[in-house]
């Protein structure tokens, strides 16, 4: 798959995402209008989660992200934005699109002139991905009214691309690298309420992916031709951390 179809269906993905929030705020106008007819929630009711099979209306959740934090002598910016539609009360699927920058340079080195620097073989990269997933909530009651827990089971699929830029003029570094991953795996995560009467918390998922990946590195050596190379296969650690709000439609 190319570049362009990637992108393609990149950016049809975050259009059905934008419909998706303005349905989301509409649905949220509509409970506005009927509050009447929800109960109300105290701290000595418990805590409300979304997903509950025991609840008379379908959910729907918005997630996402922006964090930034230093690495080395440079920095990562981690971005993610989802949403999540219920069925049948326990059932959802699920769209998220994510965004990284990194950015770094290395202590003590050499160019290919042979001049030293203190600091310097900058790298950049850029990372895209789209992942659909589909989640399985838990009753568990108990966990759900004292705890504020909603806990899950989710298959998802992944198909990511990473950018990177090196500086030629240091040693083994490549001009440029494009990494395409496929994967799909399993998590189990939880839903974890702020609070008694919001709708805002945590959504948090651990489990394991099947990877799939190939790169194609562009290396100064090489009279700037294409060096395609397939990386091994395998299993690899996927965790998530994410806000999430939830609404009743």
């Amino acid at each position: 798959m190319g570049c362009e179809v990637f992108f393609s269906n990149y950016f049809a993905g975050m259009r059905c995402f934008a419909l998706l929030l303005l349905l989301a705020a509409k649905s949220t106008i509509c409970i506005a209008q009927v509050t009447d007819t929800i109960p109300v929630m105290t701290a000595s009711s418990g805590f409300m989660t979304p997903f509950d099979p025991q609840g008379d209306r379908e959910t729907w959740g918005i997630k996402g992200k922006a964090i930034p934090f230093p690495v080395g002598n440079g920095y990562v910016l981690t971005t993610l934005l989802g949403v999540e539609y219920g069925f049948w009360k326990r059932h959802s699927i699920g769209m998220d699109g994510s965004w990284a920058y990194i950015a770094d340079q290395r202590d003590g080195v050499t160019d290919t002139a042979g001049v030293y620097h203190d600091i310097g073989n900058e790298s950049r990269s850029i990372e895209r991905a789209i992942y659909l997933n589909y989640r399985y909530y838990v009753g568990l009651p108990n966990w759900r009214l004292q705890k504020g827990l909603a806990l899950y089971i989710s298959a998802l699929v992944r198909y990511g691309r990473v950018s990177r830029r090196g500086d030629a003029a240091f040693p083994g570094r490549f001009i440029t690298q494009e990494e395409t991953d496929r994967s799909a795996g399993v998590v189990v995560g939880c839903y974890r309420a702020f609070s008694h009467i919001g709708r805002l918390g945590l959504d948090i998922n651990l489990g394991a992916m099947y990877r799939e990946q190939m790169i194609e590195t562009v290396y100064p050596d090489h009279g700037g031709t294409k060096v395609t190379s397939e990386a091994p296969n395998g299993l690899v650690p996927r965790m998530g951390l994410n806000l999430y709000y939830w609404f009743l439609r």
